[in-house]
């Protein structure tokens, strides 16, 4: 991922054929970060370099596909891109049938879930499960049930 000033109205870009991303400098946190998860959703999901070209989506469909996920991601860590977001669905998804944005619903659930896994890290499963010292109060709490004499 880098930084670079390039031409037109584009946020960013994701580059097949370089294997980049482009985000254009000098916009608000909020706006960078939604972007980076915008070109990472089209990375992940629409390489015509794994996809074959029958079966990719067409451009509105992609560009619906990356800002759903980006919606989603965003909204997960309390980052508000609501406004920005819908109108730009709305915009890509005119005139689209009910059925074709509908085929895209499995796809955005999975991507964002697995982005919000990376995101979040091992560390968030560490914190699920139970420390060292749960485990040994746990231990220690069956072991005393199992002594204590019957009623």
């Amino acid at each position: 991922m880098v930084f670079e000033a390039f031409p037109g109205a584009a946020k960013g870009y994701c580059s097949y054929v370089e294997q980049r991303i482009v985000i254009q400098p000098g916009m608000s946190q909020v706006q960078t970060i939604k972007t980076l998860v915008h070109e990472v959703a089209h990375a992940k999901l629409h390489s015509p370099l794994d996809i074959l070209e029958e079966t990719r989506p067409d451009r509105s469909t992609r560009e619906v596909e990356a800002e759903s996920v980006a919606y989603v991601v965003c909204q997960h860590f309390g980052i508000d891109t609501a406004d920005y977001s819908f109108a730009y669905v709305a915009d890509w998804s005119r005139g689209k049938d009910l059925e074709v944005l509908k085929a895209s619903i499995g796809r955005i659930h999975a991507l964002a879930a697995e982005l919000i896994a990376g995101i979040e890290g091992p560390e968030k499963e560490l914190q699920k499960a139970p420390s060292h010292r749960q485990r040994k109060a746990g231990r220690t709490a069956r072991r005393r049930r199992q002594d204590a004499p019957a009623r």
